[in-house]
């Protein structure tokens, strides 16, 4: 399984971590074969490093869209 960067939207009440891809990406399409993944995080620019386990899982919600959509964003969408 591939290695791309991301970026977190927003973590939940739960501890759960929301990102926005596309629905046609690469990134779905191995989530669904394969859903447990390894997230990587560097803290500064000489330490701080972190390594997350977990479960993916897509969910289509529009509302959920909505609320994490930001301008910035649109640069990662074929389409905007």
């Amino acid at each position: 399984m591939g290695v791309r960067p991301m970026n977190i939207q927003q973590v939940d009440d739960k501890g759960e971590l929301w990102l926005l891809s596309a629905n046609d990406s690469y990134s779905n399409h191995e989530f669904e074969i394969r859903p447990d993944v390894k997230l990587y995080f560097k803290g500064s620019k000489h330490a701080d490093f972190l390594i997350l386990t977990g479960t993916a899982s897509i969910h289509y919600h529009q509302a959920k869209i909505k609320e994490l959509w930001k301008p910035v964003i649109k640069a990662w969408f074929t389409d905007g």
